[in-house]
């Protein structure tokens, strides 16, 4: 509203109850978009209002600052309504922002165009303690993607889920992004293709096979990952991760 203070406009836990199947109606749809828009603009005041508790304080005249997410969300697009399943850009690009007081390799302002992923987190902080990095790790110091320096080449590997499937996927460092779930697959070129509204799997052989080795060697991580995963559910539950997942195939 006009004070800034998020106001509920509409409720839709009922309707998540009903999922799947439940067909919003267009004033649902309108009202809850505009309520996540308001949610995004009250965590980015939250955000300036800590930040300037720390500065009041001089806590910022030595620190670094770093600010992501964890995952976007689907408000209809590719036809996913209110919730981050699925492995679409609207889901997977988030904020990582950046904030040094005293940077000493790179300009304020800059944007990296390099592929960049929540892993990267760990030794960027590590980085900016002088702690060494972690190694045996895909992680990489947001300062390398900055100054162009041991940038990643490797594809990202991609896991997620609909309301029935496991989705694996791969996304490269050329822009193409491969998902597939039971028997559909799909390839998108994202240069040309942001929006993933073209899918190019039926024309692209090749690029197909490449996506399905990657997605056999992300299962075969997986499955050699499975104890701990087993081991974790009960602290995924206590952060509210307690939904039923799909069989894994």
């Amino acid at each position: 509203d006009a004070t800034g203070e998020i106001r509920p406009s509409s409720d839709h836990r009922p309707s998540l109850a009903d999922e799947p199947g439940h067909v919003y109606t267009e004033a649902e749809i309108s009202a809850l978009r505009q309520q996540y828009a308001a949610e995004v603009a009250y965590v980015d005041a939250q955000i300036g209002e800590f930040l300037d508790g720390l500065r009041a304080r001089g806590r910022l005249q030595n620190a670094m600052v770093l600010v992501v997410a964890d995952h976007g969300e689907s408000l209809g697009e590719h036809g996913i309504m209110f919730n981050h399943h699925g492995l679409y850009e609207e889901v997977l690009r988030v904020p990582l922002i950046l904030w040094e007081s005293k940077p000493q390799e790179w300009q304020p302002g800059v944007r990296s165009e390099a592929l960049v992923t929540v892993q990267d987190v760990a030794n960027t902080v590590l980085e900016s303690a002088g702690v060494p990095l972690l190694q045996e790790t895909t992680s990489l110091p947001l300062t390398y993607h900055l100054t162009n320096r041991d940038v990643r080449a490797e594809p990202i590997l991609l896991m997620g889920r609909s309301d029935a499937d496991w989705l694996y996927g791969v996304r490269s460092t050329q822009g193409a992004k491969y998902i597939v779930a039971g028997d559909k697959e799909e390839l998108y070129d994202l240069i040309v293709d942001p929006i993933e509204a073209v899918n190019l799997a039926s024309s692209q052989p090749s690029a197909i096979e490449g996506g399905r080795a990657n997605v056999a060697m992300l299962k075969r991580h997986i499955d050699r990952g499975s104890a701990v995963a087993e081991s974790a559910a009960d602290m995924l539950e206590a952060l509210g991760y307690a939904e039923p997942a799909p069989a894994v195939p």
